[in-house]
């Protein structure tokens, strides 16, 4: 049996100002073919499984390329056509192949492409055909696109979030992509729409126990496999929003159903998942609270994994808010206070390279042309 794998991750901000290019993905996280690492990351937990089961099982494993970048604004049409065409090519070598594993995240956009996984996944059926199975896992935070859907034999979101079960997700993909490879399941995807945005953390109530119900479904009456697609909010894309996803083995009216009530219930939750979050004056007012002045070193968090890159502005507002003071507020030196944002970061000190880089240039200019005068002289 040959199965081959690969994939490139992004989760991207359509509202956020500064762009995602090649070299993102490179400085974050690249990796081909024979330098993956020896952990599993959040990319590659599907091909650390597929490795291990390959070697211990005695079928081939052709390891493609997998790759990420820090979440950021649209991804360049450039370099999303590099990554899918470097996965794409190497697919087109292995073949044939019996199977094909992708580690994806989702909810990448780049110009010119709302459904960049999408994309990926129609080529690569295009290229294998009908039959060959093609197993994938996405982060929950994702576009669950009729596209992936209708191209895919089965995918598979990671249950938690915060995510601390990626590698568990892996597993499910590559078994049951195997046992789809054997001809012992036809998996079936039921998809459900749920029709509204929100964030839907799994380590609170109600989401607890909907995660638990979720995997508890699995493993009996034909269910293969229970996603939740919580949905990427930052995103201003067609198909955006929270989904059910039901896998069963060839049971399509079931999982139909199934996906229908999963829906219902997920959607009876809105409003009710996030925690207590507070304004930027009252998060100066609890600090005041704990050390009667903000000299203090204080750490403020957004309801995102990544405030830099998925809410931009919102650091900055609560240090407006800081440094003007609000009647009983402290005021703050705005020199006092490290704002940073990663991506603006290395966007400015690659010009700052590029600038310095210049200026050596000129320097080197101006010395070769003292030096040619002297001579002629």
């Amino acid at each position: 049996m040959r199965i081959a794998i690969g994939g490139f991750q992004h989760e991207t901000n359509t509202f956020a100002p500064i762009p995602t290019a090649l070299e993102s993905f490179h400085e974050a996280f690249y990796a081909p073919p024979g330098q993956h690492p020896a952990d599993p990351t959040l990319c590659t937990a599907p091909l650390w499984v597929a490795r291990r089961r390959s070697r211990a099982e005695g079928w081939t494993l052709i390891e493609g390329s997998c790759s990420w970048a820090e979440t950021a604004g649209l991804v360049s049409r450039g370099a999303f056509e590099t990554l899918r065409d470097e996965v794409l090519g190497q697919l087109q070598a292995a073949m044939p192949v019996d199977g094909v594993l992708l580690g994806l995240h989702g909810a990448m956009v780049a110009d010119g492409y709302d459904d960049c996984e999408g994309d990926l996944i129609q080529r690569v059926r295009a290229m294998v055909g009908p039959t060959v199975p093609i197993g994938v896992e996405l982060d929950p935070h994702c576009h669950m696109t009729e596209k992936r859907v209708k191209n895919a034999t089965l995918i598979i979101c990671f249950k938690e979030f915060p995510h601390t079960d990626f590698v568990a997700r892996g597993e499910e993909v590559v078994e049951l992509t195997l046992r789809a490879a054997r001809g012992e399941i036809t998996p079936v995807m039921s998809l459900c729409d749920c029709r509204m945005i929100g964030s839907f953390p799994t380590n609170l109530q109600p989401m607890r126990a909907f995660v638990d119900k979720m995997s508890a479904l699995e493993g009996s009456n034909g269910v293969l496999s229970v996603s939740a697609a919580h949905c990427f909010p930052y995103a201003d894309v067609p198909e955006m929003g929270a989904r059910i996803l039901v896998v069963t083995d060839n049971q399509r009216a079931a999982g139909d159903r199934l996906a229908r009530e999963l829906a219902d219930e997920f959607f009876a939750m809105r409003g009710k998942t996030m925690p207590p979050y507070h304004t930027p004056d009252a998060v100066i007012d609890l600090a005041l609270q704990h050390s009667g002045r903000l000299n203090h070193l204080h750490v403020v968090g957004g309801h995102s994994e990544l405030v830099f890159g998925e809410q931009v502005g919102a650091v900055v507002q609560v240090l407006r808010v800081a440094h003007e003071g609000n009647g009983h507020h402290a005021a703050v030196d705005a020199h006092q206070h490290a704002v940073f944002d990663v991506v603006a970061a290395a966007v400015l000190v690659d010009q700052i390279v590029h600038l310095l880089q210049l200026a050596v240039a000129l320097q080197v200019g101006i010395q070769r042309q003292r030096h040619h005068r002297q001579v002629d002289g």
